[in-house]
């Protein structure tokens, strides 16, 4: 078995290796690759990528997406670079070549860490707990920073009586009320979904503030597919307090869809109350924790 060897993807034919590499969905593929392209994703407006493939014996076993991100380096105040799209098929060899090339292409661009693994320059969940790699990451420099855990609730389970009761106390002396909001309202729901997430996640380590721009993007895209019954706002006296996202589970099979026909959206959203899904963003403002 020969050595890995790491090169920037710039060919038609090299692009589609690197695509074939992750699904042979190709709804899944043809997301991920509208997802990357510089032109089309306002992400890459404040954003730079740099995609590679690791090769060995002439076959593409690897690949590896860094991004530097300018609004989330200059809200966290540090130059880091975001390492993903990650796939080394558990070969430690491979993942460690892509590692060390991320890193080398980083700090050349004047980057002092580098952190993930992200989805599209933003973090996700890390590892998984029997990822083969957890053990691998710290002996090249890495540090471990938060560990994420998740939960599941059926939908016929009942919520403590306890949490019912504080929730009616709020609504009842403070106020508080929670709606639905309509991705796709530009002009009133998302401006201010887009404002309350700003504000209850800037604090969150690996945040990055999402502008008008990207919001309309990705808004326009999840708008067909997702319930908007769980895109919640909880406003207290008028001012949005909180939120809440729900998108469906799992969220890899969910990226396919942005490239399926509108037409299919509702037979699409049957089959996904049928799976469930994910709280994948919640926050309150900080003037209204307590």
């Amino acid at each position: 078995m020969g050595p890995v060897q790491v090169r920037r993807v710039e060919t038609p034919k090299e692009w589609e290796e690197f695509f074939a590499l992750s699904t042979p969905n190709r709804w899944v593929r043809k997301a991920q690759a509208r997802a990357l392209d510089v032109e089309r994703n306002p992400f890459f407006h404040h954003a730079f990528r740099y995609a590679c493939i690791a090769i060995r014996d002439h076959k593409v076993v690897g690949r590896m997406v860094v991004t530097i991100d300018e609004n989330r380096n200059r809200a966290m105040g540090r130059a880091q670079a975001l390492f993903g799209d990650w796939v080394h098929f558990g070969d430690i060899n491979v993942a460690r070549a892509l590692l060390e090339h991320a890193a080398q292409w980083a700090s050349n661009r004047g980057m002092e860490s580098l952190a993930g693994p992200a989805i599209h320059g933003r973090i996700d969940g890390g590892l998984e707990a029997d990822d083969p790699l957890g053990d691998e990451l710290e002996p090249l420099g890495f540090n471990p920073v938060r560990e994420f855990r998740c939960f599941s609730l059926s939908t016929v389970a009942r919520l403590p009586e306890r949490m019912v009761a504080h929730a009616e106390r709020l609504r009842r002396v403070q106020g508080a009320e929670v709606v639905a909001v309509e991705p796709l309202d530009l002009a009133g729901g998302l401006p201010e979904l887009v404002d309350v997430m700003n504000d209850s996640l800037k604090d969150v380590r690996g945040f990055a503030p999402l502008d008008a721009v990207e919001a309309h993007d990705v808004a326009r895209r999840l708008g067909p597919w997702i319930d908007p019954e769980l895109i919640l706002v909880a406003r207290v006296r008028g001012t949005a307090a909180a939120f809440c996202l729900g998108l469906p589970e799992p969220l890899p099979e969910f990226a396919g869809l942005f490239s399926l026909p509108r037409l299919v959206a509702p037979a699409v959203r049957l089959a996904i109350k049928r799976r469930g899904y994910r709280m994948a963003a919640l926050g309150v403002r900080p003037g209204f924790r307590s």
